[in-house]
Formats: structure tokens, C-alpha cells, sequence
């Protein structure tokens, strides 16, 4: 474990109004980061208890000096490397796609809410130290194959079980890559599981600066021979070919297969959505502008397309891209995260729809049925306008293929309230739907509960703490509870709090990557609430695992054997779990009749948070 100073900490709205209660909570009388939260996730405010956050939002950050950026001014990770990452500072968010700066050249990684109120409040933040694997990109990508396929590829090659690792990516491919396809790459080292991805800033990183209005001087040393990685993996980007994700399997988790698109050439489409943090910068935008000028929008197809940030919409309106897309049958979007997490813009019921998104879990779509690909902007533009999932470089042969960069402009701080200074009398408005954060109990030193659900490999945050329209709730615990494992087992909450009334703790049984997907905390802190007490699983994700420490929740490693020999309703016992996990490293784990030995990995100061009940008793 490490400990590091942060600069940069931020929030985004379905995630900062527990982070702003934890920080209340703590009653710090200053933050030591520079704190952004940004409002981009709920901007469709549907119902009450969204403006009411919003509220809760503008007041709290005028309260601590924290920056704060509107409803419609873009999306964090975008508006975070346009108006304020640079090379050399770290940040920690609270959203898992946080990695994006790394392709700035920033230490950015994803966390959980807590993690981020801990260290607004403290300036320093404690993390496992990962083992580094070195890309080497070698060559250049061919016409109408993009950084969206590079991190298609790398995700084929790893998998998504990278917890403890990150990723560096080196070579001279990565001079051919613009800052915003570096950010791409980035963005989705939270699909791959690893703390953080990272690009070493080089002449490319400063000539985006200038573009984007801040030029800044060089500070950062380009020479990293001398460094050891733990890993190295070499990858030809001039064989790279369009890839796409397909659409998860009915009984599979997180994201689906990763191919060749030739291997769904032809499946018809009913949306094409360009847009989300992964895919809505400048290049994305422009090139499907561009692919657009001498076709339409199949008729059968609906085409929204989402811009990053209000900056960008702007330069893009002003030199007619918007205009041409409009023209050409495409819906705009505010700049926001709507589409990607089910809150608006749903497929019909049995759709097909091909996105840029970074996430394709069943269901995210806010369409339990539809189905729904992945791929690049410049698929995503040639399957809109055949009507069907085709390879750009078939339907764009003819067409010259320019890689765009941002163009020089001005931020847009129309929607930007900087608050310099805190100003902490400052009455803070609190809707009926924002309700104090619930308090946990100590995990006890002898330990006794009862299994309430067995679940499968990869189960996601989407699974345990659904978004779409339940993300409205998410500063509403008590409520929010009532959708833990909706979406696999309607019965688990009737059973959890059943065991909850009887003062039995509760216990959750999972298979490998336990917690892929987002960082959200509610997926720790709503099984709290129902008297979770013990996640066992094959394997968790990173950020997961550091939400049920922080929450009270013991998670720990079983083995096959352990996995099999439990079954809902199994009584499990733990005797002695401070002095066992403390002295020995180990855990006595008593399974109905049988008794195991686990080997565990935390370490002294987190089976003491777990042990007083999570960080804010």
C-alpha cells in the first residue's frame, strides 16, 4: 500500500451528493484539492429529486470553494481534459472512466465516492501499488481504423480480470495519436479492470493545450528507457481492423465478445448512438459530420449524436458540422451522459442498437430486451447510413480520411461557477429525497450470518444497483435499497431484510470480477443497509472491493472448493477475526459442517475499519 499527494479531485451528479454528505460528515475545515463536481449524468432532471440534487450541489460547492460545472455544460471526463487536466498532476474521481486524463499524461484514477471525500479532505489518497504493463504501439493505424478499435484490441488480449496492474503505453504509434484518441484508449482501462492507464506527455500532449486555449510549458522528461515494466505486450496498429462489441449473451455479465466487425457485418440497426466520455470529442463528432456530406441517415435507422462538452458543440455549430448532421437526419444532444446509462434515448422494445459507448450490460440501455454493439464513430457512421452493422472502410473507400484535432477555441464558463473561496454559512438546500447517509454496525470478532444469495462470474454494479430510472434515488439509500439484484432475483431484498429483522447478518456468495463496471458506491452501501456483512467471492475488481472495506463489509477470496460447498441459506461462521486476520494473515471460515483456512491480502488498517464498521464510524 502507498500513500500519494492528490491535486485534482471530482464528482459527477449520481454519484457527488453522498460524496458531499460523507464530506459534511467529516466536517473538514477546508479541502485540501483542487475539487471539481461536475452535474452531467441526470441533466434530464426526471422528476423532482434530480433538480433537487442539483440544488444540493451548487450549494455545497459554494460552501467549500469547490468548482462546480452546470447541467449541460459536458461531460466530466471530457470537460475535465479540455479546461483542466495537464501533464504531471494526479486526480482521483469518482466515476470509474476517471483513467481518461491518462492520456494526458495525468495519474487518473477511478475510486470510489468515499475514497474521493477522504481525499478532498485529507490531499493525500492510499492505494495498492500495481504491477506496470508496457504497450508498445508500433506503426500506424490504416484509413478509417481508430483509437476506439486500439482499445477494442487490448481488451481482447488482457480480458477484464486486471486487478493490481495498469498499463503504460508506449512506442512511436503513440505519436500518431491526438490527445482525445490517447483519452479514448484510456477511458476504458476501467473495462480492462487495471488502476490506471497512462500516456507519457510528448510534443502531441502540448500542441492540444495550445489548441484548447491553455498552453502550458513543458515540464515532464520524454525518456523512459530506463524504466522496468512488469510486462511488455507489443501490438502492430498497421494490422489493427475495425472491431465491435457484440451483445452480451443472455446469461453473461459486463461487456459481450470483442470481434472483428466483419463478424457482424449485416445485422440490421434500429439506433446509432455517437457520443458518451469514450467517443465525443471533436474527431468523433466531426468525422461522422464529414462521412455524412454526400449521404443521409438510413430511414430505417434513428442517429443521436451526443458532443462531449457545450465548448465543442459551440465549434462545431459554428462551422457548420452541426448544421450538416441535422441536415442529414441526426438528433443532437445536449452534452451529457443520458444515453450511455439508460436515461433517455432508449431503443424500442427488441431494438438493435450500435453505440460508441464504453458499456453494453443488458439492460443499460433502459431496454431490458434490446440489444446493443459497441464500436468506433467511423462504424458507427457507415452502419447508419447503410441501416446495418458495416466496415467503414468498405462503405468509405472512395472517401479521404482525415484525423481531426480540436481546434483552437475559447471555454465555454457560461456554465462554470468558480468558486474561489469557501463560504461555509452558506445555507445548503436539502430536497426530501436527499437523506442522511446510513451508519453501519462493527463487524464482530466472532461472526455468525447466513448466505441470501448465491450469484455467478462478473457480476456488475449495473446488476446490484441498477441505473436508468432508478438513479434518481441514488441520494435516497433506504429507497435505492429496494433494486439491489432486481434485475436477477426480485426476492433477494424480501430475504435480506427478513434476516435483517432477526438480527442474522447477511451473506453474499459471487464468482470471479465481483463488482465490474462503474464505481459506484451504492452497490456496497445498499447491501449494507439490508445487513450485508460478508461478500465471499472468487475475485472482486478493484474499486469494488475498496467500497465494502470502506462500508463495514468483509469482502473476501474463496477457492472453487469453498464456492461449491456453499449454497443459499448456508450458515457461515468467522471465530477470532481481528486476531486471526491480523497475526496469521489468515481467516477460519466455518461453512455449515466444513471448515476452511483463507489467506487474505488486507492489511492491518483495513481489518480495522472493517472491524469498527467502515470509515464514517
Amino acid at each position: 500500500m502507498v500513500t500519494i499527494n492528490i491535486d485534482d479531485t471530482f464528482t459527477q451528479d449520481a454519484l457527488g451528493t453522498l460524496v458531499w454528505l460523507e464530506v459534511e460528515k467529516m466536517k473538514p475545515k477546508k479541502l485540501r484539492t483542487r475539487t471539481i463536481s461536475f452535474i452531467d449524468h441526470n441533466t434530464l432532471q426526471l422528476g423532482f429529486e434530480n433538480s433537487d440534487d442539483h440544488d444540493f450541489l451548487k450549494d455545497i460547492a459554494k460552501k467549500y470553494g469547490a468548482i462546480l460545472s452546470k447541467a449541460g455544460n459536458g461531460i466530466c471526463h471530457q470537460l475535465y481534459l479540455e479546461q483542466f487536466a495537464k501533464p504531471g498532476i494526479s486526480v482521483i474521481g469518482s466515476d470509474s472512466h476517471t483513467s481518461m486524463a491518462g492520456g494526458m499524461g495525468c495519474l487518473a484514477i477511478g475510486v470510489g465516492g468515499l475514497d474521493v471525500a477522504l481525499t478532498a479532505c485529507s490531499g493525500q489518497f492510499t492505494f495498492e501499488y500495481p504491477r506496470i504493463i508496457k504497450i508498445n504501439l508500433i506503426n500506424k493505424l490504416r484509413k478509417w481504423v481508430s483509437a476506439k478499435d486500439i482499445v477494442l484490441k487490448v481488451i481482447q488480449i488482457l480480458g477484464k480480470r486486471n486487478k493490481g496492474w495498469a498499463i503504460e503505453y508506449s512506442g512511436k504509434g503513440c505519436r500518431t495519436l491526438s490527445v482525445p484518441e490517447r483519452a479514448t484508449i484510456c477511458n476504458m482501462g476501467a473495462e480492462m479492470g487495471v488502476t490506471c492507464s497512462f500516456f507519457p506527455a510528448d510534443a502531441i500532449t502540448y500542441k492540444f493545450l495550445t489548441l484548447v486555449g491553455r498552453p502550458t510549458t513543458k515540464t515532464l522528461n520524454e525518456n523512459y528507457e530506463t524504466i522496468e515494466f512488469d510486462r511488455t505486450i507489443d501490438i502492430d496498429l498497421s494490422v489493427i481492423e475495425p472491431m465491435i462489441v457484440l451483445n452480451p449473451e443472455k446469461n453473461q455479465k459486463g461487456l459481450g465478445d470483442i470481434v472483428p466487425v466483419a463478424y457482424a457485418k449485416d445485422i440490421a440497426v434500429d439506433q446509432v448512438y455517437i457520443g458518451s466520455c469514450t467517443n465525443s470529442s471533436y474527431h468523433d463528432i466531426k468525422v461522422a459530420s464529414e462521412c455524412l456530406k454526400n449521404s443521409t441517415v438510413n430511414k430505417s435507422v434513428e442517429l443521436v449524436v451526443t458532443p462531449g462538452t457545450r465548448s465543442l458543440l459551440e465549434v462545431l455549430e459554428k462551422e457548420g458540422s452541426i448544421k450538416n448532421l441535422i441536415g442529414k437526419g441526426a438528433r443532437i444532444t445536449e452534452p451529457a451522459c443520458t444515453g450511455c446509462l439508460g436515461q433517455g434515448y432508449s431503443p424500442r422494445s427488441g431494438g438493435v442498437r450500435l453505440s460508441t459507448f464504453n458499456r453494453n450490460f443488458i439492460g443499460r440501455t433502459g431496454t431490458k430486451d434490446a440489444l446493443h454493439y459497441i464500436s468506433s464513430p467511423e462504424t458507427a457512421v457507415a452502419s447508419a447510413i447503410t441501416g446495418k452493422i458495416s466496415d467503414p472502410r468498405v462503405v468509405f473507400k472512395n472517401i479521404s480520411f482525415v484525423r481531426h484535432l480540436t481546434k483552437m477555441y475559447e471555454s465555454n464558463n457560461a456554465l462554470i461557477e468558480n468558486n474561489k473561496t469557501a463560504a461555509p454559512n452558506t445555507t445548503v438546500r436539502y430536497g426530501p429525497n436527499i437523506l442522511p447517509i446510513p451508519m453501519s454496525t462493527p463487524f464482530p470478532n466472532s461472526f455468525s450470518g447466513q448466505v441470501v444469495i448465491m450469484l455467478g462470474d462478473n457480476i456488475t454494479t449495473d446488476d446490484i444497483c441498477p441505473a436508468g430510472s432508478w438513479l434518481k434515488y441514488r441520494s435516497n439509500v433506504p429507497y435505492y435499497s429496494k433494486a439491489v439484484f432486481s434485475n436477477i432475483d426480485s426476492t433477494f431484498v424480501d430475504r435480506a431484510e427478513k434476516f435483517k429483522k432477526s438480527n442474522i447478518p447477511g451473506v453474499i456468495v459471487a464468482g470471479t470480477g465481483y463488482g465490474e463496471g462503474s464505481s459506484r458506491e451504492h452497490a456496497a452501501l445498499c447491501p449494507t443497509y439490508l445487513g450485508i456483512k460478508l461478500v465471499l467471492a472468487k475475485g472482486f475488481q478493484r474499486i469494488m472491493e475498496a467500497n465494502l472495506i470502506n462500508f463495514g463489509i468483509l469482502p473476501l477470496v474463496i477457492t472453487n472448493e469453498i464456492f461449491n460447498t456453499l449454497k443459499q441459506g448456508s450458515t457461515v461462521s468467522i471465530s477470532k477475526f481481528v486476531e486471526g486476520a491480523k497475526r496469521n494473515k489468515a481467516i477460519t471460515l466455518l461453512v455449515d459442517d466444513h471448515t476452511f483456512m483463507i489467506n487474505h491480502h488486507l492489511s492491518s488498517d483495513q481489518i480495522e475499519l472493517i472491524s469498527s464498521g467502515g470509515v464514517l464510524d
